[in-house]
């Protein structure tokens, strides 16, 4: 039982390692035209630079426009 749990624990951990490399955080350095312009209003609207969550948003920025204007009118 304790050889199933440690064995569920790693294939956890290492599904989670996989996830985070499928869309990697694009620097802003390197966005194309449209994605600054959509970090440039999330940061006019929630004062803070894109993170978290929304970081691989930044593949779609209308879709990560979206979801900003989702979760302003949901607070």
């Amino acid at each position: 039982m304790k050889r199933a749990i440690i064995a569920a624990a790693l294939f956890a951990s290492i599904g989670a390692a996989n996830a985070q490399n499928r869309l990697p955080t694009i620097p802003p350095d390197q966005y194309d035209a449209d994605q600054k312009q959509a970090a440039a209003d999330f940061l006019a609207a929630r004062k803070v630079p894109v993170a978290g969550p929304f970081e691989p948003l930044m593949y779609s920025p209308e879709m990560m426009r979206l979801s900003r204007a989702m979760g302003d009118y949901l607070r």
